[in-house]
């Protein structure tokens, strides 16, 4: 109804105007299929939460390649050594090409102390795993050069911005959407990111960092989120809902995802 009452310019004659206005639209609709592609018309006009595809380079590992953009004014700022730490053991665990240095870190661990528990494998993972892989490439045992450019830590200079797009997801962060009529800063992290736990995370962007490591183009986008408690959230699967406590918080320092991870 709202569409046929925008039609209307002369309401003396309101069926007239609805169809003036109606066969203007079906011949301009007609007309611009004869276009060029590169002319953006209300036919083809990408989405709202268009994000410009993925960025294909064959020259950089897939992990550089991300689809989506972050939007907004960014500023800098600097990483202290417990965020650089987390943000890199983060990546490097949920990089499908360095699985199998991660397997040998852990073959090699277990022949030294075969008697580590699974949690305490994890533990030593997150703690030398870095260490270990840019030992091995400063000795010359790895000579993938995309490899290579991943086993060296980012900067800490990082870039912050308000928001990204991915898809067709919007995200803004908890400060830059309080003022905002709508609410895009919660986020799920669906099932594992490397252990065997399949919990669904839910929780807050609270930042949206884009992390630099060495080579021209090398960067990554993290999202820097509050995690709720597991133990707070109800999932009623009936009518789709999920409750949780806003006040609770995840008793572990695991603050970094992916920006492809993100629902």
């Amino acid at each position: 109804m709202h569409d046929l009452k925008m039609k209307v310019r002369n309401k003396a004659k309101v069926e007239g105007s609805i169809a003036e206005t109606y066969i203007m639209e079906e011949i301009s609709n007609f007309c611009s299929m004869y276009f060029e592609a590169d002319i953006q018309t209300c036919r083809t006009q990408p989405p709202r939460n268009d994000d410009k595809g993925e960025s294909v380079c064959s020259d950089r590992l897939s992990i550089f390649n991300h689809p989506g953009r972050a939007f907004g004014r960014s500023s800098t700022r600097m990483l202290d050594d417990r965020e650089l730490c987390a943000a890199e053991i983060y990546i490097l665990l949920n990089y499908a090409k360095l699985e199998c240095y991660v397997e040998q870190f852990d073959s090699e661990l277990i022949q030294r102390n075969p008697h580590l528990t699974d949690y305490e494998v994890e533990k030593e993972r997150e703690k030398s795993l870095a260490l270990w892989l840019r030992k091995r490439v400063e000795q010359g045992l790895i000579t993938d050069e995309r490899v290579r450019q991943i086993a060296y830590d980012p900067s800490k200079i990082a870039q912050n911005y308000p928001g990204f797009i991915m898809i067709v997801y919007r995200f803004h962060t908890k400060d830059y959407g309080q003022s905002k009529s709508t609410m895009n800063s919660g986020i799920c992290v669906k099932g594992s990111t490397y252990n065997e736990s399949e919990y669904d995370y839910y929780g807050i962007v609270e930042e949206i960092l884009q992390l630099q490591y060495p080579g021209q183009d090398n960067h990554i986008f993290l999202f820097k989120c509050h995690w709720f408690d597991l133990n707070s959230i109800r999932n009623d699967t009936t009518h789709g809902i999920v409750e949780l406590k806003h006040k609770s918080k995840l008793n572990a320092y695991e603050p970094f995802i992916l920006a492809t991870q993100a629902q």
